[in-house]
């Protein structure tokens, strides 16, 4: 429960972080539409370009506004959220989270050898382990329950009344002997008793090998998911760099008349979608990691503990 509550604060911290860097990529998308905007009624108004250009111009600055809203709502619902994950009513936390700070920094390498042993963190892992453990020593239980039971009665006593007796050990009288319980009216509900837990065993076998599956499965899949979106970050940076370069010779050349107004705002669009794609795909890269670190029930440093029973994971049970 703890490592899920931990996970839902990282995911709405994140998730506020990365609706304050959209909050602070649109305003210098807006604010370079609002320069070209600027330029394009200039040149109209000398004569320069037709006003069409200007309605394009102030059309495109609209669409970069129009986006604002819902980052401002997505970071108002997350610091929301982060407040009633902390015990608080909305509201609580904005003083302190109003102030846009970055995404923290992220690892380029998480450590791919990870030892199946750090998924036993997870909940679900131990109960099924523990279930196991339970359900094979209970085969022992059942299987002793079929042999016969020994024990050792005795009786001490007197055969004078006379005080006599206490310096007098022939009026004394005692016995000692082995008494024996052999369950031969019961073999039968025994033998099934036996049966019965075995194939407790083997469920629980079942259900544990699924477990540990599943849960390398999610680690697996967290790893996958950050490399690719960590791959998608690099690619885009790269290409935010040339669609940058591109704007720019695209504005040059439309003051001095070379290019079309419309070079100009294909290049604005095109490098506005390329910078809001790689912040989300920054979120994404953290989500992805606070997915990890759920799917390994608290995080990836090494955990001592001893190794999983193989025979659980990939193999058959041995049988009591």
């Amino acid at each position: 429960a703890l490592v899920s509550l931990e996970a839902e604060v990282a995911r709405a911290w994140l998730q506020l972080r990365g609706a304050q860097s959209s909050i602070a990529t649109l305003n210098t998308q807006i604010e370079s539409a609002q320069q070209t905007l600027d330029l394009t009624s200039s040149r109209q108004r000398g004569g320069l370009s037709p006003q069409m250009d200007v309605e394009n111009a102030r059309a495109q600055l609209g669409n970069l506004e129009a986006q604002l809203p819902q980052y401002e709502a997505q970071a108002r619902q997350a610091m929301n959220g982060l407040a009633i994950l902390l015990g608080k009513p909305p509201g609580a936390l904005d003083g302190e989270l109003q102030a846009s700070k970055p995404l923290p920094a992220l690892p380029e390498i998480v450590p791919t050898g990870i030892p199946s042993t750090l998924a036993r963190r997870r909940p679900d892992v131990r109960e099924a382990e523990a279930n196991l453990h339970a359900a094979t020593a209970q085969i022992g239980v059942s299987v002793a329950q079929l042999f016969p039971s020994v024990s050792l009665s005795g009786q001490f006593g007197l055969r004078n009344s006379e005080a006599s007796w206490l310096t007098d050990w022939s009026s004394h009288f005692y016995s000692v002997g082995p008494q024996v319980s052999i369950p031969i009216f019961q073999g039968g509900r025994l033998v099934s008793s036996v049966k019965v837990a075995r194939a407790q065993q083997g469920a629980a076998v079942l259900d544990y090998r699924q477990t540990v599956l599943t849960a390398l499965g999610d680690v697996e899949n967290a790893l996958v998911s950050y490399r690719t979106d960590q791959k998608r970050e690099a690619g885009l940076s790269k290409t935010i760099d040339a669609l940058q370069n591109a704007f720019d010779l695209a504005s040059s050349s439309y003051r001095q008349g070379i290019a079309t107004f419309i070079d100009v705002l294909d290049a604005q669009r095109q490098l506005a979608q390329a910078q809001q794609q790689r912040d989300q795909a920054r979120v994404q890269s953290a989500l992805d990691l606070v997915a990890l670190y759920k799917a390994l029930g608290g995080g990836w440093e090494p955990y001592q503990e001893v190794q999983l029973p193989d025979y659980a994971v990939f193999g058959d049970a041995p049988r009591g």
